[in-house]
């Protein structure tokens, strides 16, 4: 049978008035975990439901409240609904780079650049962290490969990859591999890959132990990390012990139910797929259509097990789902998670109840797959 799992629950008033709708989103965290779970033999669920209703002016802040989405994500609503010219890319992406050397490393954190080759002879940087206290032992490596519809550059990743090389006490790799539209599949995914390969091969110079290797990735990154596992498994190239998949892109298809509905919501829409495919397929599937497009692979039997997280008002939200299904179908360890009242880019409001929840799920996951125990708490 079925083990239905309990999780604490609130229930919250519709508010119309925008200060009490502030105040009842401090309270709240508009967020439902559902579990689904291979290894235990069943399913956990515990819902919460959140409705806030805020009147405000503004088309933009219409469209993000029309879809009663946690007061917490508004700042996502700054990133807009609409594509960006290619002159305004461009600029962002410098934008981008320029933070990312700002604010690249907090304190207790070693951190170092490499210049990567890939399969061309090209050169792409790729970033370690490692907490100050293991940097001189071996330890697991997760590999991280930021979203960004395969066209933006790092943004607010490394923030999230910091703490999580605190939480695992692991080295975590950061490859900025090379992005559309300049370079369409397969140039960023083979940076991936050969990022993977440079671990492994440099492991002893790493201080990394090369049998306890995981990928994570989130969006676009969620399909690049599918993509490198898949590869992966097709040469036998090493063991990966686990795939963490935030709100991932796996199909290139444009019919399923969210892809239809979201075409407006903040962050990312069904526009800004189409386009995201458009530049990222510029130049088709290369004869690799599995590694462009996991949902549609030949074969999901024989890969690492996977967390794979959805967000709730997301074009992206039924496609995840469907690959976790597929995987999970072909015999693969799934644990899939959704989230309520959650845009695409929930993870980015880092201190948010639900990335939170989501690292804690994340950090307890891949410390299991990396053989390390629970994770030390401090006593207060």
């Amino acid at each position: 049978g079925y083990a239905f799992a309990q999780h604490r629950g609130h229930k919250y008033r519709k508010q119309n008035h925008q200060g009490q709708a502030s105040q009842a989103a401090q309270k709240g965290d508009g967020f439902d975990l559902c579990h689904k779970i291979r290894d235990c033999g069943g399913y956990g669920r515990g819902r919460r439901r959140r409705q806030v209703t805020v009147t405000t002016a503004g088309e933009a802040k219409k469209d993000f409240m029309k879809y009663k989405i946690d007061e917490q994500f508004r700042p996502l609503d700054l990133l807009g609904h609409k594509p960006l010219n290619r002159a305004k890319l461009a600029a962002s992406n410098i934008f981008l780079k320029n933070f990312f050397t700002l604010t690249k490393r907090k304190g207790g954190i070693v951190y170092r650049r490499y210049r990567l080759k890939s399969f061309d002879g090209k050169h792409f940087d790729t970033h370690t962290f490692v907490p100050r206290e293991r940097a001189d032992g071996v330890t697991p490596c997760l590999i991280y490969f930021h979203g960004g519809a395969f066209n933006t550059e790092c943004s607010i990743q490394h923030f999230v990859v910091q703490r999580l090389a605190e939480r695992l006490e692991c080295k975590i790799v950061l490859p900025f591999y090379r992005l559309a539209p300049a370079y369409p599949f397969p140039f960023g995914f083979e940076d991936c890959y050969s990022t993977l390969q440079w671990v492994v091969r440099h492991a002893e110079g790493l201080k990394v132990d090369k049998n306890r290797i995981a990928v994570m990735g989130d969006s676009a990154g969620g399909n690049l990390s599918a993509a490198v596992c898949l590869r992966n498994r097709d040469e036998n190239f090493c063991e990966i012990k686990f795939q963490s998949l935030i709100y991932p892109v796996t199909d290139d298809s444009m019919d399923s139910p969210s892809m239809k509905k979201y075409v407006d919501t903040p962050c990312f829409n069904a526009v800004l797929n189409k386009e995201m495919w458009e530049m990222y397929l510029k130049n088709g599937y290369c004869g690799m259509k599995d590694y462009a497009v996991p949902l549609k692979a030949g074969s999901l039997e024989n890969l690492p097990p996977a967390l794979v997280e959805l967000a709730e008002f997301d074009c992206l939200h039924d496609q995840g789902k469907a690959f976790a299904e597929a995987l999970e179908a072909a015999g693969n360890e799934v644990t899939l998670l959704e989230t309520k009242g959650t845009p695409h880019g929930y993870d980015g409001i880092l201190n948010s109840t639900v990335a939170k929840q989501c690292m804690d799920v994340r950090v307890r996951l891949l410390r299991k797959a990396f053989g390390m125990g629970e994770e030390k708490t401090e006593e207060i």
